[in-house]
């Protein structure tokens, strides 16, 4: 039973994941703006092999839903 036996979490906040019952809390991420930059530093690097690592480091969301809740404490 969730979230009374076991919490359940996942990433990328599918559409499925707000309709099943309860709904699967998921981090969501940023993906459009991950394939963006991704494509961008190849081009960089691409032109100019030379450029030293950039390391880009991005935000998500804690989208918390019904699989999810706080810790049955035990007696």
């Amino acid at each position: 039973r969730l979230p009374q036996d076991l919490a359940l979490a996942g990433f990328d906040n599918e559409r499925w994941t707000d309709l099943v019952e309860p709904g699967i809390t998921v981090v969501e991420q940023p993906v459009e703006d991950m394939g963006r930059a991704a494509m961008s530093l190849l081009l960089e690097r691409m032109s100019n092999p030379q450029l030293p690592i950039r390391r880009m480091v991005m935000t998500g969301r804690c989208v918390v839903r019904g699989s999810t809740g706080p810790h049955a404490h035990s007696t």
